[in-house]
C-alpha cells in the first residue's frame, strides 16, 4: 500500500465533502496510447508488486508491442487531496491568522489570493481516500451509474437516460480535458472517503 496526491478542482472537492463523488478519471500513465487511442484495444489488467497495470494491445494492420500502462494507484492505496487553499489573515472569517482556508469551503465571492492545489503540502491535506476499485476503460463508455459517482454536476441525473447522462459527463470531461480527449483511454478509480491515517 502506498500514499499519494491527486488534484482535484473546487466542484469536485464540494462533490467529496457531500460524499457524491466517490468516483474519478485520470489518463495519467497512458499518454502514449492516447496520442493515437482508436489504434488500440484492452485485452488483460493485472496487479503486479502492488502496481495496477493494463494491458493495450496495437489493433492497427501493422505488428506492434502490446503496451503495458501502469496506473498510479491500486486498490488499497491512500490518496490525499490537493484542493485550492491559502491561509487566514487577521479579516478572515474570525480565523487565528496563518489558520489553512479551502476554496471550497467559503463563498464564491472570496477572491483570495489563492494558492493553486498543486502547491498543497502534503501536511495541509484535509480530505483522506481509499481506492477500492481500478479499471481501465475509454472516458466515452462511462455508464450512467459511474456519471452518478463521478459527482456531475448538471440536471437531475437519477432521472436521465443513459445518453443523457453519459452527455452531461461528456461535456464537464471536454471541458477539463479538451473536446478531443472524449475516447482516450482512461484509469477510473472507485474510493471511499477515510480518517487521515496515523
Amino acid at each position: 500500500m502506498k500514499t499519494t496526491s491527486l488534484l482535484f478542482g473546487v466542484e469536485m472537492v464540494k462533490a467529496i465533502l457531500a460524499g457524491t463523488k466517490t468516483q474519478t478519471r485520470r489518463t495519467h500513465g497512458l499518454d502514449w496510447v492516447n496520442q493515437n487511442p482508436y489504434k488500440f484495444g484492452l485485452f488483460n489488467t493485472a496487479i503486479k508488486n502492488e502496481t495496477f497495470h493494463a494491458y493495450l494491445r496495437f489493433t492497427g494492420p501493422a505488428s506492434a508491442p502490446d503496451v503495458d500502462c501502469k496506473a498510479k494507484v491500486a486498490p488499497g492505496d491512500v490518496i490525499y487531496v490537493k484542493e485550492t487553499f491559502r491561509l487566514s489573515t487577521k479579516d478572515d472569517y474570525s480565523c487565528k491568522i496563518g489558520t489553512l482556508i479551502y476554496r471550497a469551503s467559503v463563498d464564491r465571492s472570496d477572491t483570495g489570493p489563492w494558492k493553486p492545489s498543486i502547491f498543497m503540502p502534503k501536511s495541509s491535506a484535509r480530505i483522506w481516500l481509499r481506492v477500492k476499485e481500478v479499471r481501465c476503460e475509454r472516458v466515452s463508455k462511462i455508464s450512467k451509474k459511474d456519471v452518478i459517482s463521478e459527482g456531475t454536476p448538471g440536471f437531475e441525473l437519477e432521472n436521465a437516460s443513459e445518453e443523457e447522462a453519459r452527455a452531461c459527463y461528456r461535456d464537464l470531461w471536454c471541458k477539463i480535458n479538451g473536446t478531443g480527449s472524449w475516447d482516450y483511454w482512461c484509469f477510473a478509480y472507485t474510493f471511499e472517503r477515510i480518517e487521515k491515517p496515523c
